[in-house]
């Protein structure tokens, strides 16, 4: 029956194309389903030339790429089917995946995925088998930034560790599985493991001092690859060690916002302070706010200046280079971008029920809605471009702007 049922959807999804008013600018065919491929496992590569998907041969499955059919083992993909009651009179089946399956290295010409054979688990890379572990946590295993070498983490079902190339580090009681990660020149790795009585950071196979708590998240290399950082937890405070070096102690600081600047040079991060933010830029705190919009701290091309959205109390604004921008009801968080030549600032904001783009401090033209992501400016800086829209909406045959729903 659930076969039938996919079946279906899959007929009415192509019927649904078949027959919509569009226009193929261009197609290219890349690979051929076969009709016993299984579901949710369908990969494509980071230059999407190249697909892979688990199939189903009998017993057995194979990962099958570009149409090339490889080794066939006793399980790849388990698909999960979980009865659910909606209410005392129906029920629906809910598929449930488990795990990430098949991993496509950055520059797409590398495949990695785990296998069984009868209850040993292999990882195999570009056809070959890596033996020898228990659980192995396939959403674990990351490619170099050179798509050259490969990290994963295994549990031997008492300790964990880290194979790197397929070589295994020391065995800890725990790690942070979200931890693995390659420097950007692809030659040193960091990972966080507890080990009995605190966690610590392991970078190129040395511990650096055990905390308390290590906040997911935050272990970073800088771009040029020779200084790491991350944010600790001593007590019931936190505080960003940098090189080695602990900071001040603050509340709380937000793992989302820990950033080298692109000369490796300078870092900044968020930091709460009673109930109260700021952020810190090499060691030095700026102003206190109510609180500064996520996902906006951001540094200069040339890594000399600096921009976030705050929240004053009254409105939300943009501060430059420490400087408060004018007040606005609200200031899209994804939006606010420096010029490559580091001179100019843009950001988008919206005023009433109207939004529009703020350039250099100056408001541009306003618009029902401009579409998230498409501001930029040209490679000369000298150009901004973005997308907008004057569209209305008839809704109870009144006429009305996106903001008014």
């Amino acid at each position: 029956m659930l076969k039938k049922i996919m079946g279906l959807c899959l007929v009415l999804f192509i019927f649904y194309f078949d027959t919509a008013d569009c226009e193929i600018i261009s197609e290219k065919h890349i690979t051929q389903l076969s009709g016993s491929f299984v579901p949710y496992s369908l990969t494509k590569s980071p230059d999407s030339k190249s697909v892979a998907f688990v199939n189903q041969v009998g017993k057995k499955q194979c990962v099958i790429v570009d149409g090339k059919e490889g080794k066939q083992y006793d399980l790849i993909l388990e698909i999960t089917y979980t009865k659910a009651r909606v209410n005392p009179t129906t029920s629906v089946i809910i598929k449930t995946q488990v795990g990430d399956h098949i991993k496509f290295s950055p520059d797409s010409q590398r495949i990695a995925y785990k296998a069984r054979v009868d209850m040993k688990w292999c990882v195999v890379i570009d056809g070959k088998e890596e033996w020898g572990y228990g659980d192995i946590d396939l959403h674990t295993l990351i490619f170099s930034p050179d798509s050259k070498r490969v990290a994963y983490i295994v549990d031997d079902g008492k300790k964990w560790c880290v194979v790197i190339d397929g070589k295994e580090e020391k065995k800890y009681d725990d790690m942070d599985k979200d931890s693995l990660v390659f420097s950007p020149d692809s030659k040193r790795v960091a990972y966080v493991v507890h080990d009995g009585k605190n966690w610590c950071a392991v970078i190129d196979g040395k511990e650096e001092k055990g905390y308390d708590g290590i906040l997911k998240g935050t272990l970073i290399f800088s771009p040029d690859s020779k200084r790491v950082a991350y944010v600790v937890r001593v007590g019931n405070k936190w505080c960003a060690v940098i090189d080695g070096k602990e900071g001040k102690k603050y509340d709380y600081i937000d793992k989302g916002s820990l950033i080298f600047s692109p000369d490796s040079q300078r870092i900044a991060y968020k930091a709460k302070v009673g109930m109260k933010w700021c952020v810190v830029i090499d060691r030095k705190e700026e102003k206190e706010y109510d609180g500064i919009l996520a996902g906006t701290l951001t540094f200069s091309p040339d890594s000399k200046r600096v921009a976030y959205v705050v929240d004053n109390g009254k409105n939300w604004c943009a501060v430059i280079d420490g400087k408060e921008g004018k007040g606005y009801d609200d200031i899209d968080k994804g939006s606010l971008i420096f010029s490559p030549d580091s001179q100019r600032v843009a950001y988008v904001v919206r005023v009433g029920k109207k939004v529009c783009v703020v350039i250099d401090g100056k408001e541009e033209k306003e618009y029902n809605g401009i579409i998230a992501g498409t501001l930029t400016f040209s490679p000369d800086s000298k150009r901004v471009a973005y997308v907008a829209f004057q569209a209305s909406f008839i809704f109870n045959e009144r006429v009305k702007s996106p903001f008014d729903f």
